[in-house]
């Protein structure tokens, strides 16, 4: 089973449990969504790991495993990328992140995905511009969510299509990993 595995310090923030919802909605519960305050001992190389903007200093010497990280911690992403090899991939607003809004201040907000990446399965995603129907509020979850769903091989248009950050109600469906004995069973 793929899974998310989102790294921060304030693992019960309403926004991360909005996020699961998300997740959840969006692939039906067939993707496992952790949040953990620490990088988990033994990760399976079907996992996406998020990193917060509070935890700029996290290396994972696991090539296997992309990272979503914002841009604004974008030196730690030299780092990995040029000594460990890390697959990372970066979120923002600049064109030079992997997934960024293309247009927020319009009527249509858009979504693009900036350069080709590589999905779990090994399946490549060209870049794109997809239209999107929600307010974004929060745009490192929203886009990071979107990448972690595109590297865990849910198509774009089944993205677009239930995605939703808009009035999501407080998850029960979440999975708070206070420990990574929960993620390596």
């Amino acid at each position: 089973m793929k899974q998310i595995v989102y790294l921060t310090p304030n693992e019960h923030s309403k926004i991360v449990s909005k996020m699961a919802d998300c997740i959840l909605r969006v692939t039906n519960g067939a993707i496992s969504f952790f949040v953990c305050s620490e990088i988990p001992k033994k990760l399976s190389s079907n996992t996406v790991l998020i990193v917060s903007k509070e935890m700029p200093s996290v290396i994972l010497f696991n090539p296997n495993i992309p990272i979503i990280i914002s841009s604004d911690i974008s030196g730690i992403s030299d780092c990995l990328m040029k000594q460990h090899a890390q697959i990372v991939y970066s979120c923002g607003f600049g064109e030079h992140d992997c997934i960024s809004f293309s247009s927020v201040l319009s009527a249509q907000r858009m979504i693009s995905l900036n350069r080709t990446v590589k999905t779990l399965d090994g399946q490549l995603i060209d870049p794109f511009e997809m239209p999107i129907s929600f307010e974004a509020k929060h745009p490192f979850f929203i886009l990071s969510c979107v990448l972690a769903l595109l590297l865990c091989d849910v198509s774009p248009e089944i993205i677009f299509q239930k995605l939703s950050f808009d009035n999501v109600c407080h998850s029960s469906h979440t999975m708070f990993a206070n420990t990574t004995k929960q993620i390596e069973e």
